[in-house]
């Protein structure tokens, strides 16, 4: 899975749906080999598809995001970022924000050699 996608503002619908399923794959890549290496169960919670369009059903994505992080975080023994709160539709927010998250899974992907 490219991890660059993770960093790409999906600014429609198709970028969107694209860049959902490749990072619900990462998070999926980084469950199994955990499980694999030495038996840990890290949470898959729903992630792909969501509408950010639907303001509750955005925070419901953010803190199931936010759990699914502290999990995976904790397990590898790293400090993570609060990413449970942005505004999806600001581009001075997303930004930034997508740098973090994505700065994150490249970190899990490097400890946890998954390319």
């Amino acid at each position: 899975m490219p991890i660059t996608t993770l960093y790409e503002y999906p600014f429609t619908a198709e970028r969107l749906e694209y860049w959902g399923f490749q990072h619900l794959a990462h998070h999926r890549d980084v469950i199994r080999v955990a499980f694999e290496t030495d038996g840990t169960k890290l949470q898959e919670l729903i992630l792909d598809p969501f509408n950010p369009m639907d303001k509750g059903a955005l925070q419901i994505w953010l803190n199931a995001h936010q759990q699914m992080h502290d999990e995976t975080n904790a397990y590898l023994g790293l400090d993570g970022h609060a990413i449970w709160e942005v505004d999806w539709f600001e581009p001075d927010q997303m930004e930034p924000w997508l740098a973090i998250h994505a700065a994150e899974h490249l970190n899990w992907g490097k400890i946890l050699n998954l390319g």
